[in-house]
């Protein structure tokens, strides 16, 4: 069980490391798979070293959310420092105050169910973003009966409309992005990656067809 949250202090770039770590640990508990693990703690890293690189010091806070009909997890990064002057701006693609591309805080707001953003001037920033879990099931139910009810629908409330992933296989980086046709809730198209000794086997999957029949 989850009890109260796990705050990880951040000063350093030793801290970003540790928080993702803390961060890939808890989600485990909660009962995320792995790569809805490695895609949160993705993110954390995008805000700690935002904290790192604009604040004084801060911390990230990790905690369990708890509905009727699901569970999943927000995470809260807060810092001392010169906040963030305009946040609908920083919410914008290649919107940067530093010269770099600025990808981070929209890339964070698409992989992820929400997020938030406060800060006074001087005085701070407080960003915050969840993630719902669901389990592979929840969709594939859906898809034998061939369709999907709105009951369905509030059972599967993590279910986006674009997947994302990257990694490292043998000194190889790879990296992959795909969003489902118009109109539907998941996409057909996936990618599987497996090194075998020496070798990288890279698969691109376009499925036949749109929506839930074509992910399942």
């Amino acid at each position: 069980m989850i009890g109260r949250p796990r705050k990880v202090p951040v000063k350093t770039d030793a801290d970003v490391s540790r928080s993702v770590v803390e961060t890939i640990r808890f989600c485990r508990d909660l009962g995320f798979d792995e790569q809805s693990c490695s895609r949160i703690g993705t993110a954390v890293s995008e805000l700690a070293r935002n904290i790192v690189k604009y604040a004084d010091r801060g911390e990230i806070v990790l905690s369990q959310l708890s509905e009727e009909n699901r569970s999943g997890i927000r995470v809260d990064a807060l810092d001392i420092g010169p906040g963030i002057a305009d946040s609908r701006a920083a919410l914008r693609d290649h919107f940067s105050t530093s010269g770099t591309l600025g990808l981070g805080l929209p890339g964070v707001k698409r992989m992820m169910d929400g997020l938030e953003i406060g800060s006074n001037s001087g005085r701070g920033a407080k960003v915050s973003f969840w993630k719902w879990l669901y389990t592979s099931s929840m969709l594939n139910e859906s898809a034998v009966r061939g369709d999907l009810s709105k009951a369905a629908v509030r059972k599967m409330p993590t279910v986006r409309r674009s997947f994302q992933t990257s990694g490292e296989y043998g000194g190889l980086e790879y990296g992959a992005y795909g969003i489902c046709c118009s109109g539907e809730l998941v996409s057909g198209d996936g990618v599987f990656v497996e090194q075998k000794g020496d070798s990288v086997i890279f698969a691109i999957i376009d499925a036949l067809g749109h929506g839930p029949r074509a992910n399942a």
